[in-house]
């Protein structure tokens, strides 16, 4: 950029900051680390948020509801290599040991919702690893993570060991300083600009306040209306004393009397009744603040909101479970991936979760069974995928080596039903069922369009296109009554 053309950009200005300044993480306000308070900066602090989570009964519900379908899945540990699942089965039966009481006190499920309360409420989930003189790992304590202020180095990020890298702040003052690698600071929504992580419940709090207002002023018509049911009129020459005698007796007569106030009453003449319109207690309004909380949660709206029929509740399930279970379950591995591999000194083992509740058991099973059928997978394979135990050889007591993946062997179920249909024409895979469909009863007539039918086997299974061809080769065998497996 020459300085001389004519009204052009001009040249930037020198920087000011030294080099070492270069690629700072965030603009942190300066003596950010003298601000010890934790989350002081925020807008809303972590009282607040406990307060916003205990306070609706609808978010308390979800939470709760979240931390029920994390404790109750199945979970074990494995070898990340299945070769050597046999060799590491002792160190395994240790690992599970040891995470069936995390912090010698609590159950795994109960430690684990402790875990998750902080998460879901204040994104502040923090574990305190204890270790003996010896150096092994002795518990792993649930810490406040409202007492916990997170430093900033000088590059804006925060400092490596030994430095100092959190600091527990008890009765107002600064109690004791963590590095990295003493204490697990783990928010799950992390933002570059920001300490503190953003959970759930802050991203939803001005709908929450919204919800708690209209809750009270639902409580307050039961309590503290002024509104009757309906106004009595009486006749015109009655004076207010006549009124205000009547209105007693009127009063002390049904009071307390619910059997009398079934019974005929007798008035003064032009007595008329007129009753007032009770506001709506609750609308659309109403159910859309509900849709907004169960979605920051990823929890299907259904039991709250007007009937759905069957089919939409369903792909609401799904739904909610791969958009919030599914994520939460990955942030629970990642942590206690490092609490296996680093705290416990396994860096072989792997925390895994058992069964996949966002995939329906018949077609996984399914799916394994025709993988191994077409000898795609072996047997042990499809154990270790399931999260069991390699079965023992024969004669032997030892666990079967399972063989390593070949290099690009990924596979798939080629179909190009799709295409075919919006030209009009069956494809190739389609006429081949058909034709399967209609195979004669002999075993040896049916081993041919099974030949073809594994040649098919080239890529990923697709799992419509997996269910259809099991139904298919199931249908075969109840014909046939013979085992092709």
């Amino acid at each position: 950029m020459a300085p001389e053309s004519w009204f052009g950009p001009q040249q930037p200005l020198q920087p000011q900051a030294p080099p070492e300044v270069k690629g700072r993480q965030w603009d942190n306000p300066f003596g950010v680390n003298l601000n010890y308070t934790p989350r002081s900066d925020a807008g809303i602090s972590f009282a607040e948020l406990r307060a916003l989570a205990d306070a609706l009964p609808l978010l308390r519900l979800l939470i709760e509801t979240r931390k029920d379908q994390i404790a109750g899945l199945n979970h074990t540990i494995c070898a990340r290599d299945p070769r050597s699942a046999a060799h590491a089965a002792p160190r395994i039966a240790q690992t599970l040991a040891f995470l069936s009481h995390p912090d010698r006190r609590h159950s795994f499920e109960a430690w684990l919702r402790t875990w998750l309360e902080d998460m879901l409420v204040i994104d502040a989930a923090t574990l305190y690893p204890r270790y003996t003189r010896g150096g092994d790992l002795y518990a792993i304590d649930v810490i406040d993570g409202s007492t916990i202020t997170p430093l900033t180095g000088d590059d804006g990020r925060s400092p490596e060991p030994p430095n100092p890298a959190y600091q527990q702040v008890l009765h107002g003052v600064p109690a004791a300083d963590f590095s990295a690698d003493e204490l697990l600071y783990l928010p799950r929504n992390p933002r570059p600009h920001r300490l503190y992580g953003m959970s759930p419940v802050e991203q939803i709090a001005m709908t929450i306040n919204i919800a708690l207002r209209r809750d009270m002023a639902t409580l307050d018509y039961y309590r503290l209306g002024s509104t009757p049911d309906a106004f009595a009129t009486l006749p015109k020459d009655w004076t207010l004393d006549q009124i205000k005698q009547f209105q007693d007796y009127f009063d002390a007569l049904m009071s307390g009397n619910l059997a009398r106030r079934r019974m005929v009453k007798f008035m003064p003449s032009e007595f008329k009744l007129t009753e007032t319109r009770q506001p709506p207690l609750k609308d659309q309004y109403d159910e859309w603040l509900t849709r907004v909380i169960c979605y920051a949660f990823s929890v299907a709206p259904s039991p709250f909101v007007s009937q759905v029929n069957r089919a939409t509740s369903e792909s609401l399930r799904v739904q909610a479970s791969q958009e919030g279970l599914v994520p939460l379950k990955a942030w629970v591995k990642g942590a206690m991936d490092h609490i296996v591999q680093v705290c416990l000194n396994q860096p072989d083992l792997e925390f895994a979760w058992v069964g996949d509740d966002a995939v329906d058991p018949l077609q996984q099973a399914q799916t394994l069974s025709l993988l191994v059928g077409a000898g795609i997978k072996t047997k042990e394979e499809a154990r270790a995928e399931l999260g069991l135990a390699p079965e023992p050889m024969a004669g032997t007591g030892r666990s079967r080596e399972v063989r390593p993946p070949r290099s690009g062997s990924t596979i798939r179920i080629m179909t190009n039903a799709a295409n075919s249909q919006r030209r009009g024409t069956a494809s190739e895979p389609v006429r081949r069922r058909r034709q399967l469909s209609t195979c004669p009863a002999n075993h040896s007539q049916l081993s041919r369009p099974l030949n073809q039918f594994r040649s098919l086997l080239q890529i990923r299974p697709s799992p419509d296109w997996v269910s259809e061809s099991t139904r298919l080769i199931w249908r075969l065998r109840k014909r046939n009554g013979a085992d092709m497996a």
